[in-house]
C-alpha cells in the first residue's frame, strides 16, 4: 500500500483511495478517516468495501464500456505497411487517398480520415519520407 502511494506514476485517485484504506485497514472509523481527508462518510465507505471484497485491485478503476474497436492492429499495421512501401507507378509519395484506395482494391476498405488517424497513431509520415525507402533501387544505389 506504501509503495501505491509513494509511486510516481500513480494516479491521484488511486493514491487518495489508498490513502482512505490504509487508516480503514487499521481500524480508524470511518467518520475520524473522513474528517482527516476531507472527503464525504459514503466515500470513505465505498472504498473500504471495495478494498475489503477486491484488495488492492479494488483500488483502481473498472474498465468502462465504450465503443467497440473498428480496426484491429492488422488493419492499422497494413496501412503503416503501405505507407511505407514504394508509391504506386507514376506517383512521387503515398498519400492517405492513395493509401485508402490501394488498400479497397485488396478487400480492406478503410476511409482516407481512418488511414489519416492510423497514420498518426504511429507516427507515421509518408510525405516526409525521402531518399532509400521511396526510390527504386538502380544502378547508382
Amino acid at each position: 500500500m506504501r509503495t501505491l502511494v509513494a509511486a510516481a506514476g500513480s494516479g491521484q485517485a488511486v493514491v487518495r483511495r489508498a490513502r482512505i484504506v490504509r487508516p480503514a485497514a487499521a481500524g480508524r472509523p470511518t467518520t475520524a478517516i473522513a474528517a482527516e481527508l476531507g472527503c464525504s462518510v459514503p466515500t470513505v465507505r465505498t472504498w473500504r468495501e471495495r478494498f475489503r471484497r477486491r484488495r488492492v485491485a479494488g483500488l483502481f478503476d473498472r474498465p468502462r464500456s465504450g465503443r467497440p474497436e473498428l480496426h484491429g492492429p492488422s488493419a492499422r499495421l497494413a496501412v503503416v505497411a503501405t505507407a511505407t512501401s514504394v508509391p504506386p507507378e507514376g506517383a512521387t509519395l503515398w498519400t492517405r487517398v492513395t493509401i485508402a484506395a490501394h488498400l479497397a482494391e485488396r478487400g480492406l476498405v478503410r476511409s482516407p480520415s481512418t488511414v489519416g488517424r492510423a497514420l498518426a497513431e504511429a507516427k507515421v509520415r509518408p510525405h516526409r519520407v525521402r531518399g532509400w525507402l521511396n526510390r527504386a533501387d538502380g544502378q547508382a544505389f
